[in-house]
């Protein structure tokens, strides 16, 4: 209706109704306490193996990742759209990259608009993503920072926990597990996924050279292996 009358957007509550059937949709997190920078990386990774048999688009909430950025507009003009819940389709189509498996919307230009979004902005933008231009799977880069994990873990099926060999991981999760556990979140401890990642510095290698080292040897298959076997995914 809105395309045959000539409307750019609009606006309904049914991107986030609980009488819609999401049972297709996939949100993935990936998140590190320790070694953030690794985020990214391992977050495209991902995307590449899933997006070889899925629709993938990667939510990049890390500034300065590694993601050239194409003008001004971003994240941030995504959570303007979700926040007012008036999503225009031509502007969605200029925030979002392409590679060849995946996709991706270009990260925040201003860390500052992190604190615009909510657990219900992203939702809504999640389902925009999934009702309106098709993907069905979600990957999202946390960042940096506790926030916006806080924010959005509730929205995710799955996350991904990194944990770098011999960089105090262990101490730090244990410690972070108590927490939520204590918190009685125990459904989001349910959703956890350890991951055990060779410890790097992100100086080491560009970081489209260490996605293909971690997607062709143990990571990789570390990964693939853990898709296979969790049908959640």
């Amino acid at each position: 209706y809105a395309k045959e009358n000539g409307y750019d957007s609009f606006s309904t509550t049914l991107l986030i109704s609980p009488y819609q059937n999401h049972e297709l949709l996939k949100v993935i997190g990936v998140y590190s306490l320790t070694s953030p920078a690794l985020q990214f990386p391992y977050a495209t990774m991902l995307s590449d193996i899933l997006g070889e048999h899925r629709k993938v688009i990667l939510l990049d909430l890390q500034q300065f990742s590694g993601f050239a950025k194409r003008g001004e507009l971003g994240m941030e003009d995504a959570v303007s759209m979700a926040i007012a819940q008036d999503f225009i389709r031509g502007r969605m189509q200029d925030i979002i990259g392409h590679t060849p498996n995946w996709d991706y919307i270009f990260p925040f230009k201003n860390s500052n608009y992190l604190l615009e979004g909510n657990k219900d902005v992203y939702e809504s933008l999640v389902r925009y993503l999934e009702q309106e231009l098709g993907y069905d799977t979600v990957v999202i880069n946390f960042g940096e920072g506790s926030m916006t994990f806080s924010e959005m873990k509730d929205i995710c099926h799955q996350i991904f926990l990194l944990c770098p060999k011999g960089n105090g991981c262990n101490w730090r999760e244990q410690t972070w597990k108590e927490e939520l556990e204590r918190k009685g979140e125990q459904d989001v401890l349910h959703r956890i996924q350890r991951m055990e990642i060779p410890s790097v510095s992100c100086t080491d290698m560009e970081w489209d050279r260490l996605v293909e080292s971690w997607k062709w040897g143990s990571v990789g298959d570390l990964l693939r292996k853990v898709i296979n076997e969790e049908k959640a995914i």
